[in-house]
C-alpha cells in the first residue's frame, strides 16, 4: 500500500509510476514522457546540472490528452544510470502566458 499525502489545495496529483505505460511495450520500465500513452510530453527545461556526478534535474511539463490538464514535475537523470522519473508526482498545473517587453 502506498502512503498518500494529503494536500491543502485542490490540485490534482498523479504518481508517475501509474501513468508511464505503453500498450506497444508493456514491460518496458525506463519509458520516457514522449512514449506514455494519453499524454503529450508538453516541455523538458534543464533546471540544474552537476558536472561531477553527472546528474540532471529537468522541470517536465506534460498534458493530459483525456481533457487537457497540463501536469508538471522534476526528476533527476542519473547520466548513463537511469533516472528516478518514476519516483515523482505530477501536480496539475495551467499553462500561462509571459509578455517581455524588450529595446533593440
Amino acid at each position: 500500500m502506498k502512503y498518500i499525502r494529503k494536500y491543502n489545495d485542490s490540485k490534482e496529483r498523479l504518481e508517475v509510476e501509474d501513468i508511464a505505460k505503453n500498450a506497444k511495450y508493456p514491460d518496458h520500465e525506463n519509458l520516457m514522457p514522449d512514449d506514455w500513452d494519453g499524454f503529450v510530453h508538453v516541455q523538458s527545461i534543464e533546471k540544474d546540472f552537476d558536472a561531477e556526478k553527472g546528474f540532471i534535474d529537468y522541470d517536465t511539463v506534460i498534458m493530459r490528452q483525456s481533457d487537457g490538464k497540463y501536469f508538471k514535475f522534476t526528476y533527476t537523470q542519473f547520466g548513463h544510470n537511469g533516472s528516478d522519473i518514476l519516483e515523482q508526482t505530477a501536480v496539475e498545473c495551467e499553462k500561462k502566458q509571459k509578455t517581455i517587453y524588450y529595446y533593440e
